[in-house]
């Protein structure tokens, strides 16, 4: 869509003048088009479709009385982030290749180390868990190979506890449980929560954030269980062993296959991205962490 920089057809203030979130009101207020400024937004400024989202957010709260013109570029927004994420899964070649072997040493490593934190990390990498998890070390049963798992943090529907399969023999990682202090989530977040992602890209370069263990593992498990050869698709088996909510299934699923691959693999993930909403968009306010939440950690507790 073509549009004038200089002023809009339909406002007197200017498209070229927003440069920040407050200046969308006097363009909105004045009679901007709603349409042409989400377009300027995600191909002249660039700003992500989440970005120009929190854009519309603002101004919403701002003005009530805007909700309803801001509905149809709410629309435009998802198409544009649901193509992003198409062009993200056909970019296979800039895919992060994990190593499993490589990935199991690195764990093995850190479990055996004296630092905390390498610990905790190495705990995390082998089972998937939460690093606000990982330290609810009375959460961890052992049970034949496996451990009986019961310190979700989010709610996932599942009736816990629930079986979580080490990527190493499971005594070696108990072990290393045992060694690890009983912390609460609010604890982590205070005594680590500056340090953890920094550790974690020591020991994994590639790592985008020390919460991207949770997906790797996911990713190596459904990699050597073959599911793919099943029926069962990545997001339903991410579901099964991360006790995900299936209402927020999708989030996790995409974050990761869209970023890393499994080396080795015969072909690639490439689950179909979630459809766009119907016309009438939600627009809901972020909530604010409940207590006790390690919201500082800067991890993606999903």
């Amino acid at each position: 869509m073509k549009h004038k920089t200089k002023t809009d057809k339909v406002g007197k203030a200017s498209l070229s003048s927003i440069t920040s979130r407050e200046a969308i009101i006097p363009y909105l207020k004045s009679g901007g088009n709603p349409e042409a400024l989400v377009t300027f937004l995600l191909e002249e400024r660039k700003y992500s479709p989440f970005t120009t989202r929190n854009y519309l957010i603002d101004a919403r709260k701002a003005f009530p009385e805007l909700a309803e013109r801001l509905r149809v570029p709410g629309v435009q927004i998802l198409k544009a982030n649901y193509q992003n994420k198409v062009a993200k899964a056909t970019e296979s070649t800039k895919r992060i290749l994990i190593d499993p072997k490589e990935f199991r040493a690195t764990a093995l490593r850190l479990i055996a180390s004296d630092s905390v934190v390498n610990r905790a990390l190495g705990v995390a990498a082998l089972t998937g868990r939460r690093i606000g998890e990982v330290f609810n070390t009375k959460a961890f049963k052992v049970t034949g190979k496996d451990f009986l798992f019961s310190g979700q943090l989010k709610d996932s529907g599942l009736q816990p506890p629930y079986k979580v399969t080490p990527l190493a023999p499971v005594v070696q990682v108990a072990a290393a449980i045992k060694k690890l202090p009983l912390l609460t989530s609010a604890e982590v977040n205070l005594k680590f929560g500056s340090t953890l992602n920094r550790y974690a890209k020591v020991a994994f370069p590639y790592l985008r954030k020390a919460h991207d263990l949770r997906g790797i593992y996911t990713l190596i498990r459904y990699h050597e269980l073959n599911v793919a050869a099943t029926d069962k698709s990545f997001r339903k088996f991410a579901q099964e062993v991360l006790g995900h909510n299936p209402a927020n299934l999708s989030l996790a699923s995409e974050a990761y296959t869209n970023v890393y691959a499994i080396k080795g693999a015969k072909k690639l993930i490439e689950d179909e991205p979630a459809p766009v909403a119907p016309v009438r968009v939600a627009w809901v306010a972020k909530p604010k962490p409940a207590p006790g939440i390690a919201s500082g950690l800067r991890l993606k507790m999903s």
